[in-house]
């Protein structure tokens, strides 16, 4: 899907065992993943990749998809939105790909962290493969505000 010239691309699948969205087979989580065409701009997915913003509170294990990481590290999308893993909410900010783990709930699932809002602003054309650059601006929204 392409809006305002950004491409979109998105997936439900998350590497649980069973469930709605689950893929259990880490092969055909690698082939689904293949599919993210290489001038995505924006990658939305139920999960995270591996090793980001990913972490199980008060412990260093990462709950993220390895294969989900390789396809990141494979397109370098400019933004990659996801939620699922509620503790590891926030922003990370690398030198090709802005992270935001969306996650609301809180361990009760309850409503506990502030929407993420982002303004990102088309910079130029040009680049690898006609990719847009964009710059962004990255703020939390009380719960209470309206959107």
């Amino acid at each position: 899907m392409t809006v305002a010239g950004l491409n979109i691309w998105g997936s439900s699948v998350t590497p649980m065992y069973g469930g709605a969205f689950g893929m259990s087979d880490a092969s055909q989580r690698a082939r689904h993943y293949a599919q993210i065409p290489l001038d995505t701009h924006i990658l939305v997915t139920h999960g995270p990749p591996y090793g980001y913003l990913d972490g199980l509170a008060g412990t260093t294990e990462h709950l993220g998809c390895r294969e989900l990481l390789a396809a990141v590290q494979r397109v370098k999308p400019r933004l990659h939105v996801f939620g699922h893993i509620h503790s590891g909410y926030g922003i990370l900010e690398t030198p090709h790909t802005i992270f935001v783990n969306a996650a609301l709930l809180g361990p009760e699932g309850e409503i506990a962290n502030k929407p993420i809002l982002l303004d990102l602003q088309p910079l130029r054309r040009g680049g690898v493969k006609g990719r847009r650059d964009m710059t962004s601006k990255a703020e939390l929204r009380s719960k209470d505000e309206r959107l």
